[in-house]
């Protein structure tokens, strides 16, 4: 008499789990909005990781909730003494820690390679299907993504729902960067011909949609990783990868429809001009000024910041009387200048203790092409993306490489470590 199993139900469970998760993470879709900030699709999975976070290993626990008394201490104080009375500093805490959440139902759900690797199957398809739409979708139209001295609003939809992130061209670009490059390394790792088919269309489709955008940093990370990735996977998969680049070559030499050609001639002219001027300050698009100003706030109140009241707790930016929202654009500089010095060096100390069990199983297992991708992404991200933009902040990119880093640190803490023995 046969018995049903108590283990497969648990783990039919667990892949749904991870299935949808994945989707969310994934998907770039504005959900609506909530106290005047748009709710991305991660937004969803994160109240769902509270309990994942209770059981958590200690030592990520008692760091990430250290991390938000800090927090709330430094908005607490500045709100005290400024007399501010507005809930955005508490507000804009929730935003700044929700994608960490994510690192701790990675962990929860994401406890052996195959689970991680099922759930970057899923996200880099869901990625890949949506690029592809979205070129198609143009090209079948005949509008251009975005025109020559327009503003930088993208404007795109899929399905009939708002893109999240598509207010800008950054921000939606490097997701697409992060994934795309994902599902090129997932290509030789798949069996099926169909999911082949779609990893390859999305990574020529994220090249399109990044030069269409005009994003430098976009393009500028994208030629990166697949150089990343090709170093540290070998040419097979960097030549999948190299498609991307072939790809936008195409189409920049056919000056198709979505006018490429014409949009990257304005944007180099134009950066060229400023080098020449010496404009560096309009070259960076105002980043400069705002670290300038990051840098005058942190020493005015080292040891709280502005607790997450903004610009505007101290001053306008750029004439402008109304600065409520406006991004820090650097990950880093951004954490010390909201939390002080004390919060600051916490939130990196935090960081890269999620980061090191990656790390650690790249160097364990150098053949695995999955760590090797995992490790190019993050090591783009952290290193070039979080410079220019507070990537990790943002939703869509944040939450979905915490979900990763939060698997990769339970398959990490799994595995017998090696016993080092000392000769006598």
């Amino acid at each position: 008499m046969m018995q049903p199993s108590g283990n497969s139900d648990r783990r039919r469970t667990t892949y749904i789990a991870i299935l949808v998760a994945s989707l969310l993470t994934a998907l770039p879709l504005e959900l609506g909005s909530f106290a005047g900030a748009a709710v991305a699709c991660p937004d969803l999975v994160a109240p769902l990781a509270l309990p994942a976070l209770l059981r958590a290993p200690r030592k990520y626990t008692a760091g990430f909730v250290l991390l938000v008394v800090l927090a709330l201490f430094s908005a607490g104080t500045v709100a005290t003494i400024s007399e501010t009375d507005t809930i955005r500093p508490w507000l804009s805490i929730g935003y700044f820690f929700k994608p960490m959440l994510l690192f701790f139902a990675g962990y929860r759900l994401l406890a052996t390679r195959a689970r991680l690797v099922f759930s970057l199957k899923v996200a880099a398809a869901v990625s890949s299907a949506v690029a592809t739409c979205l070129v198609i979708e143009q090209v079948v139209t005949g509008v251009p993504f975005l025109l020559p001295g327009e503003a930088a609003v993208l404007g795109l939809t899929f399905l009939g729902i708002p893109l999240f992130g598509a207010t800008g061209v950054n921000a939606l670009a490097v997701t697409f960067v992060v994934l795309g490059l994902l599902a090129g390394t997932l290509v030789s790792e798949t069996r099926s011909p169909l999911l082949r088919v779609l990893y390859i269309s999305g990574g020529c489709a994220v090249a399109v949609l990044v030069a269409a955008t005009a994003s430098r940093q976009a393009m500028i990370g994208l030629a990166i990783g697949v150089g990343l990735i090709l170093m540290l996977s070998g040419a097979r998969r960097g030549l999948v990868l190299a498609v991307c680049l072939v790809a936008v070559g195409c189409f920049v030499v056919q000056d198709t429809s979505l006018a490429f050609s014409e949009l990257l001639r304005v944007k180099l002219q134009d950066n060229m001009d400023r080098i020449h001027e010496r404009e560096f300050g309009a070259l960076t698009t105002g980043r400069l000024e705002l670290a300038g100003l990051m840098v005058e706030d942190l020493v005015r109140n080292p040891i709280t910041g502005n607790g997450f009241h903004g610009f505007q707790l101290f001053r306008s930016v750029w004439g402008s009387e109304d600065v409520t929202g406006v991004s820090p654009h650097q990950q880093y500089l951004g954490a010390f200048w909201k939390m002080g010095i004390v919060g600051g060096a916490v939130y990196l100390a935090f960081l890269s203790r999620m980061v090191l069990p990656l790390w650690r199983l790249r160097l364990r297992e150098r053949r695995d092409p999955i760590w090797a991708a995992l490790v190019s992404v993050t090591a783009l991200t952290l290193v070039w993306f979080c410079m220019v933009q507070d990537a990790l902040t943002f939703p869509l990119t944040g939450s979905f490489l915490m979900w990763c880093w939060g698997g990769a640190a339970h398959i990490y803490a799994s595995q017998p470590q090696p016993v080092v023995t000392t000769q006598k």
